[in-house]
């Protein structure tokens, strides 16, 4: 497997696409001041971002410039910039030939207003509620032209205690930073790309199903096996399958909703022991629903004595 460069350019990228997406780049929260409410956040924090390879303007450079370009330019709207620089770390890579994961750790230092910093805490958690669970899409072009796939887990800390200055050429404001921390590895089927639906009853298209958060999962394909003479030579025997059972170890948390008040009825022995139910089963964009009995299920509450576990073994239910 070739190795794909990670610089500080590509972590720069892969950033700025999050803090871009539409999703992500808008003010949905009235705790914000009103006259922020439905505009972007990436064009309210204003923010000129770079790496060490390239050094920005300053203010003054880009505003003389511009008036050398015959525009118009507003001084005291141009003092409204800010600045964000990303420093990579480290690059570690797994040791092996076959095998491309890295895992990256970064710094973004900003240097905003420091009317914005409520702003840019708030940037920050949106992109990791965004971001919890996902991974993202990555294409590296190499130099032969071809293009390499990869996914990375993108987690961003908290922003650290500030550093006020008050007169700085941008006016008040604040100098902060938050670590980032990135893996980039092959595509590969995660837990995020497994979705897992039951239903206890049924009616067609109406059916309503649960989705539940797995904690584990596990699918076993138990195939019944024979032995058989080979035609062109009877003195060997070769193996057929004959039959395929399969089991579904699903451990979850016992949220409040049909599914789970199921299981606990089952456990109290309201419920029929070989009472079937459906489960939809979804990997890596392939789906199948299974018709599936109840083998075995433990209720077990965590440690800090707060949140009730079912453990349960599901077998693809008979006639």
């Amino acid at each position: 497997m070739r190795k794909v460069s990670i610089t500080a350019d590509t972590v720069l990228n892969i950033i700025q696409s999050v803090f871009n997406d539409n999703d992500v780049d808008n003010i949905s929260s009235d705790d914000l001041p009103a006259d922020w409410q439905g505009k972007s956040i990436q064009e309210l924090l204003n923010i000129k971002y770079y790496t060490f390879k390239h050094r920005p303007e300053s203010t003054e450079m880009i505003i003389r410039e511009k008036r050398d370009e015959g525009e118009d330019v507003n001084e005291l709207e141009a003092l409204n910039r800010s600045f964000g620089c990303l420093v990579l770390n480290g690059v570690d890579r797994i040791f092996a030939t076959n095998i491309d994961v890295s895992t990256c750790s970064a710094k973004l230092d900003f240097w905003v207003q420091t009317s914005k910093i409520k702003l840019l805490e708030y940037l920050i958690d949106k992109v990791n509620i965004a971001l919890s669970g996902r991974v993202l899409p990555l294409e590296f072009k190499m130099q032969d032209n071809t293009v390499e796939h990869r996914t990375v887990a993108l987690v961003f800390g908290r922003l650290d205690s500030p550093e006020y200055d008050t007169a700085s050429e941008i006016g008040e404001s604040v100098q902060c930073s938050v670590d980032v921390e990135l893996t980039v590895q092959p595509e590969t089927i995660l837990m995020a790309n497994i979705k897992i639906e039951f239903a206890t009853e049924w009616n067609g298209d109406n059916t309503q199903w649960t989705d539940v958060i797995a904690e584990h999962f596990s699918l076993s394909a138990l195939a019944q096996t024979k032995s058989l003479p080979l035609a062109k030579n009877i003195s060997h025997t070769g193996t057929i399958n004959t039959s395929l059972g399969r089991t579904f170890s699903v451990t979850i948390p016992a949220m409040v909703n049909n599914f789970t008040t199921w299981l606990t009825q089952y456990a109290f022995g309201l419920v029929d022991i070989n009472t079937q139910i459906l489960m939809r089963l979804t990997i890596g964009g392939l789906e199948q629903t299974f018709a599936v009995i109840v083998t075995d299920l433990h209720g077990d509450v965590k440690n800090d004595g707060t949140d009730l576990v079912y453990s349960l073994t599901l077998s693809e239910a008979g006639l």
